[in-house]
Formats: structure tokens, C-alpha cells, sequence
């Protein structure tokens, strides 16, 4: 455990002793202390039992945000398990640390958030903007600036906190990054606690409610900033509206079909597949462990290496690259393996973003392309495509198209909430009417259907013998 932006490590020394003996067991193995410049360092040795105890402190001052910004460096660059914010105007109270630890470590809760029992109420301002963020972001957070906070480290891997600003919106900041993650602050009750901190003006009230607007418009694309591209780890997420590309490419699959499917990723489809009866097999790089198996046969393989082969004849009912084609390099290599493996009457199923679509048209016009870690602008993708060259590129390979679909905007993504929520239908059904009506400028996705046109030199509609069965 690690404390950050400590002003009195003495004193925090000196009561810990008062700890209950579960807590105090919690914190002796190995701890440590950041504090700004000008605290004291604490007098002699670390009482027995906290010989791990370490104070770091700096040459100079640099203002109280910045310490807790190189406070969460630290503690991530040295393989703590997590910070404690003993913050501005928190007075130290054993009783205030037991709740934090027990939520961090028994509750295993990424980021905590302690209410002080005894805290200036807020100003009508302040009061304002945790109303209007709460409203914005579908949350009920009852504080936003707490001083007594908590932070895993393993979340704070993925934020960008060094982006984060210097003022008010700071903590704010740090809990909408967390959500962006999907990951839920737990508000702590912290009995005889006391944080003594100034009223906020409209002017620090606006900027305490800022970040939440700005996460907002960067999730529309209509702003965007570094701090809100958090690292997923796993990047792809199974989309439930009945007018994104995931179930507009199961409604595509006839039941009982045997399925290949290229680029699948964590087997966001498979499932589904199955229980529509179908024999699906999986190629992707990934570990086979990292995947989920209801496959009849999975495949670790790299879709770009020019030399890949398939131990599969002409067999495929259909063959399925969802969001794939745009992380390709040999492009062509890969549909010609498509074709390769699908029967002569069979369907090839693909899907990929619109680079023109309204809002990237108005970035560009606006002077900003930015890579994000999911989306149309996935800073793995090599390719982007408009439905024009997108189209080009599978007539090229030898296919015909027979069905062009688009997609709405991820809206359940957007708002990280369900296809069933009322306005999430809502904006799907009225997107999807205007990317149907222009789909080159409203469609956020292309699905498109294609057979085989014609045969390239040498390959045949017959079944291989060896298909490696």
C-alpha cells in the first residue's frame, strides 16, 4: 500500500499504532509514504512493526495535484497494490483508514471513495455539479473531490492520469476514467472522519462538473481528448442492438451451419452460433485459453502471414470476418483464403467501419485525427475504408455483392448501459432510419454479403480429399 500526497507522515505513523490489529497486519508487510517538500520527515526510526516504512520526499514544491500525480506514478513504477489518498484538509483518523483498506482488500474494489462523517456541507455550486454530473453519466455519486480515496493499481495501469488537469476536476477526473473502464467507485462511510476544505465557487463548481460533459462529447467524437482513451485490455465488446454488426451478422446465418470464422477473436459469436445449431471453427492469434472454446475446432494462427494454410476443404456454409479486414495487411491473401473454404453456393460475411462517416468528416474539418484504443479509429487498424472502397475490395477478390446492411451508432457503448433501455431503442431506431437513408455519411458500420463471383488459376469448387478431417 502506498500513500500518496501525505502532508504529515508523522503523525500518520504515530496513529496508525491505534489501528485495529487486522488493519494494522494489512499495512505492516510493506508500505510506504509520498509526501510534498516541505512536510517534516517523521523524528527517529519507524516504530517496530513498520520497518518497511518509507518516506519519499521532493526537492521542491510543485503544487498539491501534481504530488498526487507523481505519487500515482510512483506507486505504479515500484508494484504497489494500491494508493491511499490522505488528501487535502483530511485529518487522521484510524477509523477513516479501516473502511478504505477493508473495501480495497476484502471487497476488492478498484477505486473507493470515503465520506467523512464530518465535512462542511457542500456549496449550492458544488451541489450543482454533482447533481448535473450524476445526470450526465447516469451515476449517484454523492462526492467528488473526497480527501480519503483509494485506487488500485491495476486500474491505474490503464488511466491516463497524467493528462489528468492540475485544479478542481482532478479527482473528478480520476472517477469518470474509472467508469470509462467500467469500473464502479464504491462510496466508503468513514464514521469520525473530518475534512476540512473551502466552499467552491461557481468557477471551481464548473470546473468540478466539466469532465463529465467533456467524457461526453469525446464519446461522440465532437471533442476528444488523451485522457479518456483508457487501455480495455481486451478491446471488443459484444454489442446486444438489433441494428449493430454482431446480431445483424447472426440474423445472417442460416441455423445448422457449419461456420468459419476468421479474426474471431475472444468468440464473441460463438456462443450464439451454437445454439443456433451451428459447427463453427475459430482462427485468431490469440491463446487459446484467452478464447472462449464452444468452437469444434479453434486454430492460433496469424491472419497476416502470407504462408497461412487451413487444414479445411471447400466446406464452409459460411465464412465470417467481423471488424477483421481493417487489421490486415495482406487483405487480399486473407480473402482469398475466404474463398478458398467456402462451398460455391456458400456466403462470405464482413463487416467494417466508415471513415466518412459525419462526425470523423467534421474532426478532419476541425483539424483533429486522433487513434483511440476501440472504434472506427482502433489504433491497431492499418486500413480504413468508405463503402466505396470497401466494396471495390471485395469485387477485386472474386466475390459478388447480394447484401449491403449498415449499422446505428454503439449507443449501449455510448452510454454504457443496454439495448434495452428505452433511449438507447430510441436513438438506434431513428440512427439506423438515417444511416439507411445516407449510409455513406450516417453509417457507422458496413455489413456486407457477398458469394464467390469467380475462381482464381488453380483453385477448384470440389472438396480436397485431404481436408483435415
Amino acid at each position: 500500500m502506498f500513500f500518496a500526497a501525505c502532508p504529515d507522515p508523522a503523525a500518520l505513523l504515530a496513529w496508525t499504532e491505534r489501528l485495529p490489529p487486522a488493519a494494522k497486519e494489512l499495512l505492516a508487510a510493506a508500505y510506504g509514504f509520498f509526501t510534498p517538500a516541505q512536510a517534516a520527515r517523521p523524528a527517529g526510526e519507524p516504530a517496530a512493526g513498520w520497518e518497511k516504512a518509507r518516506v519519499l520526499r521532493h526537492v521542491r514544491e510543485y503544487g498539491y495535484y501534481a504530488n498526487c500525480k507523481i505519487g500515482l506514478q510512483y506507486a505504479v513504477e515500484q508494484g504497489f497494490d494500491g494508493v491511499i489518498f490522505v488528501g487535502r484538509g483530511a485529518e487522521f483518523t484510524p477509523e477513516a483508514l479501516q473502511p478504505l483498506l477493508e473495501a480495497a482488500v476484502f471487497d476488492g474494489a478498484a477505486i473507493a471513495v470515503g465520506l467523512a462523517s464530518d465535512t462542511p456541507p457542500p456549496s449550492a455550486a458544488e451541489r450543482r455539479a454533482i447533481r448535473l454530473t450524476n445526470w450526465i453519466l447516469h451515476r449517484s455519486w454523492r462526492e467528488l473531490r473526497s480527501g480519503w480515496r483509494y485506487y488500485s493499481t491495476a486500474a491505474l495501469r490503464a488511466i491516463p492520469f497524467l493528462l489528468n488537469t492540475e485544479n478542481e476536476a482532478f479527482d473528478a477526473q480520476l472517477l469518470i476514467q474509472g467508469r470509462a473502464l467500467d469500473l464502479s467507485a464504491t462510496e466508503v462511510p468513514l464514521p469520525g472522519a473530518r475534512v476540512d476544505r473551502p466552499a467552491l465557487g461557481d468557477r471551481e463548481a464548473w470546473r468540478l462538473f466539466s469532465p463529465a460533459l467533456h467524457y461526453r462529447l469525446h464519446q461522440l467524437h465532437l471533442l476528444r481528448h488523451g485522457r479518456w482513451l483508457v487501455d480495455f485490455g481486451e478491446r471488443y465488446t459484444y454489442k446486444r442492438s438489433p441494428f449493430g454488426s454482431h446480431q445483424q451478422i447472426l440474423a445472417a446465418v442460416p441455423a445448422g451451419s457449419r461456420v468459419l470464422d476468421l479474426g474471431c477473436s475472444q468468440g464473441l459469436l460463438a456462443d450464439r452460433l451454437v445454439k443456433a445449431g451451428c459447427h463453427v471453427a475459430g482462427v485468431d492469434q490469440l491463446p487459446p485459453e484467452r478464447v472462449r472454446l464452444p468452437y469444434d475446432q479453434y486454430r492460433q494462427a496469424d491472419l497476416d502471414d502470407p504462408a497461412l494454410r487451413l487444414p479445411y476443404g471447400r466446406e464452409f456454409d459460411v465464412v465470417i470476418l467481423a471488424d477483421v479486414i481493417e487489421h490486415l495487411k495482406n487483405r487480399e491473401a486473407v480473402l482469398a483464403l475466404a474463398r478458398r473454404h467456402l462451398k460455391p453456393e456458400g456466403r462470405m460475411i464482413i463487416s467494417t467501419g466508415n471513415i466518412a462517416i459525419w462526425f470523423y468528416r467534421l474532426s478532419l474539418l476541425l483539424g483533429r485525427f486522433e487513434y483511440d484504443a476501440r472504434g472506427i479509429l482502433d489504433d491497431t487498424h492499418v486500413r480504413l475504408f468508405t463503402r466505396a472502397t470497401f466494396t471495390r475490395l471485395l469485387r477485386q477478390a472474386g466475390f459478388e455483392i447480394v447484401r449491403v446492411a449498415v449499422t446505428t451508432l454503439p449507443f449501449e457503448i455510448i452510454f454504457q448501459s443496454h439495448a434495452e433501455n428505452p433511449l438507447v431503442r430510441f436513438l438506434d431506431r431513428a440512427y439506423h432510419r438515417l444511416a439507411r437513408f445516407w449510409p455513406e455519411l450516417f453509417a457507422y458500420q458496413f455489413v456486407l454479403e457477398a458469394r464467390i463471383a469467380r475462381l482464381e488459376h488453380g483453385e477448384s469448387t470440389a472438396w480436397p480429399e485431404a481436408a483435415g478431417r
